[in-house]
């Protein structure tokens, strides 16, 4: 069965505070496009494998972005079907130049909005995000790409939702998509309830607007009804909704102030309670499948984390592959 070696080009490094990049790679040099693409050939040539250079979670263009997709689409190493071959990014240095040369080889921009402009503003810790946004969209519109608009709903954001949607609507995207997601990066987690309550998605649905949850991998498709929420079922674990202290003990991140042990990682087991997830509730079934055996974990961890606070960027990075879920 063919496999694939997959890289994630990301060379952004603004370090905005709301940024979905991995937390290790924002403020880090990352390789040159010439050092990723020698390294990609090496891999090929050893391994005889389908490689992919993933360009996904890239906020703001930079200049090496273009040379690297293009050495990348000529070595046919883009995928025919890497996520419809889409471009994620804030519409910072997205000029006409740069769009004229990377419609045949990208032909979808993809875009993510928090809220109107002053709530995404705030969360992008910068004046005029959200219209570079609009402007970008309006200009690769303009030059024949496919757009689409994810807005982020959570909880207490309802009238910025379908703000946004209207506006999308107005604009004739090709795709808007309304959702909400498991975890949410940097400051974002003190500024957002990370997950809409089934009111929420009840007001949401009541206005027409479509709603899709994200989580666990891969995305799933949801039907229009707000009791998808309580009937969840996850088969992995997203380790961004916790924190591990020194003794091993989990934390959900919106209570790690007021100490609420869920589990310890030495015992072999953790059980996320309902309060990870607010006022979803969630049925036996769910409780049954968050309930993860990790044994190898606390062996891992025992001499290099055990003077530091484990980050869940850290445990996703290093140990998400490991669990047995």
């Amino acid at each position: 069965m063919p496999k694939q070696i997959f890289y994630e080009a990301t060379n952004c490094r603004n370090q905005c505070f709301h940024c979905y990049c991995p937390a290790g790679s924002r403020g880090r040099m990352m390789m040159s496009p010439d050092q990723i693409l020698d390294m990609t050939g090496i891999f090929q040539e050893m391994l005889k494998e389908e490689i992919t250079i993933g360009i996904l979670r890239e906020p703001t263009l930079y200049p090496e972005l273009l040379p690297l997709l293009k050495k990348a689409e000529k070595a046919s190493w883009l995928g025919r079907e890497y996520k419809e071959r889409s471009l994620y990014t804030n519409g910072e240095n997205l000029s006409e130049t740069l769009l004229s040369e990377l419609l045949p080889i990208m032909p979808k921009i993809r875009f993510t909005l928090y809220g109107t402009e002053l709530m995404h503003d705030s969360l992008a810790g910068k004046i005029g995000a959200y219209g570079q946004i609009e402007d970008a969209t309006k200009r690769a519109m303009s030059q024949g790409f496919q757009v689409e608009w994810r807005i982020l709903a959570t909880k207490g954001n309802e009238k910025e939702v379908a703000a946004i949607y209207e506006k999308g609507k107005e604009l004739r995207l090709h795709e808007l998509k309304v959702s909400g997601r498991y975890y949410l990066a940097g400051g974002m987690r003190n500024a957002y309830e990370n997950i809409p309550t089934s009111k929420i998605v009840e007001g949401l649905l009541a206005k027409g607007i479509p709603y899709k949850l994200d989580g666990a991998r891969p995305e799933r498709e949801y039907a229009e009804n707000p009791e998808i929420l309580r009937n969840i079922v996850i088969r992995r674990l997203d380790l961004d909704h916790l924190y591990v202290d020194r003794e091993f003990n989990v934390y959900p991140l919106n209570q790690i102030e007021d100490q609420t042990v869920i589990g310890n990682i030495k015992e072999g087991r953790l059980l996320l309670m309902d309060r990870l997830l607010g006022k979803v509730a969630m049925p036996e079934s769910f409780r049954r499948a968050m309930q993860v055996s990790l044994p190898s974990l606390a062996e891992k961890f025992a001499k290099p984390y055990s003077e530091q606070l484990l980050t869940p960027q850290m445990l996703f990075e290093k140990y998400y592959w490991k669990m047995d879920i």
